[in-house]
């Protein structure tokens, strides 16, 4: 054992990678003439799917508002003629306090159903707006990745031989201290 103290193995030391290995650099070459039809086609897919996208933020949204506009002519506006009738049976009407009450009432539902279809349309604005600058951005991502994907760089690796000996050299020094 004391003979061999000394002898460092000399595949035992750090290794470092950089750069595609050689089966994905292979693999890239495979894929290249799929990829460069790929982002050829690439233009008219984006404005199928733009205008997909678009039609579906209007069609929802649009869905949304006339459904905000209905729950208040199907649902609110009857519970408050309902409400009326049954104040007008018991001669209740006629005071001044009912009738503001159920002309306020009235005018706040019919606000907050304002209110929530004018929040509805900026929501769609806003969702177009964002849709419109992805559109924008998304043209030069494609052929950007490709770049990317293809300039890798060359595959190498280093190693740090020397760790071995410094690891050696520390030991001894700790032995003479």
């Amino acid at each position: 054992m004391a003979d061999n103290f000394f002898e460092f193995p000399l595949d035992k030391f750090p290794k470092t990678y950089s750069g595609p290995t050689p089966e994905y650099q292979g693999m890239l070459t495979g894929m290249l003439p799929q990829m460069q039809q790929a982002f050829q086609e690439f233009p008219g897919q984006q404005q199928q799917y733009y205008d997909q996208a678009k039609t579906g933020i209007e069609q929802g949204y649009g869905g949304a508002i006339a459904d905000v506009g209905k729950t208040y002519q199907n649902q609110l506006q009857p519970a408050l003629q309902q409400t009326m009738n049954e104040l007008a049976k018991r001669g209740m009407l006629n005071s001044k306090i009912t009738g503001d009450t159920m002309a306020g009432t009235a005018r706040g539902v019919g606000q907050d159903v304002i209110g929530q279809q004018s929040q509805l349309q900026l929501a769609k604005q806003l969702a177009l707006a964002q849709l419109n600058q992805q559109q924008g951005q998304g043209a030069y991502q494609y052929p950007q990745l490709l770049s990317n994907l293809l300039s890798q760089g060359q595959y190498s690796t280093s190693s740090q031989e020397n760790v071995p000996y410094q690891a050696a050299l520390g030991f001894l020094q700790s032995l003479m201290t």
